[in-house]
């Protein structure tokens, strides 16, 4: 894989999400703690806020942990997920369908807009809502450039989880199994749990896990 390479994208992906949240209003987000636990199953991810909290579940036979926090290695595959608070004050646990399908593919919009300036190339991307967990998410497949080293293709989902935008991300190495990618990413999402006022207990959850 073309490591630099989706290292200058995962770049790409935090400061766009900074300039695209920094333009609406201030407003203080909930601040959450990520944890990763061993689980029987592979691994479960959780994250405690100040009263609310989720979490979500990655099946895998062996999961690796690279240098930065954000990637796991996931069966050999690499996943990634990073939560990005929103700035702007709203009540984001009881947004309807329509008003968080205008959020999700204004992000995306953003998004490929700050990569086509990055990257300097025209993308040709695929962008539909899913719902995965009654919950209303976005798939968004990228086709990347030629000069791409390794890569042939990048699937979002994103999300919104009380105030911040979840993104989960994997890529696609030229020959490698696409479906088999695209099937872990999504998998990943589907299991995504949120708690409302009540925070996971961790001592708990590790001995359940085992």
């Amino acid at each position: 894989m073309s490591s630099v390479f989706f290292r200058k994208v995962f770049l790409c992906v935090l400061f766009s999400l900074a300039g695209w949240m920094a333009v609406a209003q201030a407003y203080k987000a909930e601040e959450f703690q990520a944890t990763k636990l061993k689980a029987r199953y592979g691994a479960m991810i959780v994250y405690n806020g100040r009263t609310n909290a989720f979490s979500f579940r990655i099946a895998a036979d062996s999961i690796g942990t690279p240098e930065n926090p954000n990637f796991l290695w996931v069966d050999g595959k690499l996943l990634q997920a990073t939560i990005i608070p929103f700035v702007q004050k709203a009540n984001y646990a009881d947004l309807d369908e329509a008003e968080q399908k205008r959020l999700l593919e204004a992000y995306r919009k953003y998004e490929q807009s700050y990569f086509e300036k990055e990257l300097n190339a025209k993308l040709k991307t695929k962008a539909e809502f899913i719902t995965l967990n009654h919950k209303t998410m976005l798939l968004w497949t990228i086709e990347m450039p030629k000069d791409s080293g390794n890569l042939s293709k990048q699937f979002f989902i994103f999300t919104i989880c009380f105030d911040q935008m979840l993104t989960f991300n994997m890529p696609v190495e030229k020959g490698q199994d696409e479906v088999g990618v695209k099937d872990v990413l999504t998998r990943t999402a589907e299991s995504l749990e949120l708690s409302y006022g009540k925070l996971y207990d961790l001592n708990k959850l590790y001995y359940e896990l085992k």
